[in-house]
């Protein structure tokens, strides 16, 4: 795993400089995901397959949908498109105050290990801003969340976009600990 994570940093580093300004972050994540040619089609085709089959079409609920099959489509996308080890992914807090709007709590555990890839990206190369792990690890869980916007669009064929709502670190020993609050909505 430790590889599939160092090629995700380095490729995400290159291309963006983990940079959030102007959505740079967000859209090398976007571009990223949309990169597996083989992996993200078939978290789309997973969605519309429930979408179609099931009373959430009938009934335009989009968040019961998501909500319903998370682990398949959240943590699915977390892990497969990106390097994010389903153990140390946790859903805390997941409501639908509506049929369209999904509130998602979600933390993930980053491993020494993954830290260590970090500094030793960001140490590779003179960086603009001078970025610190944390700041990196809470960025790019954040964004990847973020960026799962685009298969929910493009399944319901309407523009969808999460929010954060909040985004706090805690370091347990030397592992740290990014948890994500996000109101997802169509738009």
């Amino acid at each position: 795993m430790s590889i599939r994570f160092e090629h995700f940093i380095t490729r995400i580093g290159r291309r963006s400089e983990f940079l959030p300004f102007r959505n740079q972050l967000l859209t090398t994540m976007q571009k990223d995901a949309q990169s597996k040619y083989k992996l993200y089609p078939r978290i789309i085709d997973g969605m519309k397959k429930r979408w179609e089959e099931e009373s959430y079409r009938r009934n335009n609920d989009i968040s019961g949908l998501i909500a319903n099959n998370v682990d398949e489509f959240l943590l699915g996308y977390l892990n497969t498109i990106f390097p994010f080890r389903k153990r140390a992914i946790t859903i805390e807090k997941l409501t639908c105050p509506s049929r369209l709007d999904i509130v998602i709590g979600i933390s993930y555990i980053f491993s020494p290990n993954e830290i260590e890839i970090i500094q030793k990206t960001l140490d590779s190369k003179e960086w603009p801003k001078n970025p610190d792990p944390e700041k990196i690890c809470k960025f790019l869980f954040l964004y990847c969340i973020n960026s799962f916007a685009n298969p929910i669009e493009e399944v319901f064929q309407r523009p969808f976009a999460f929010m954060p709502q909040f985004v706090k670190t805690e370091w347990i020993e030397d592992e740290l600990k990014v948890t994500v609050s996000v109101q997802g909505r169509e738009q």
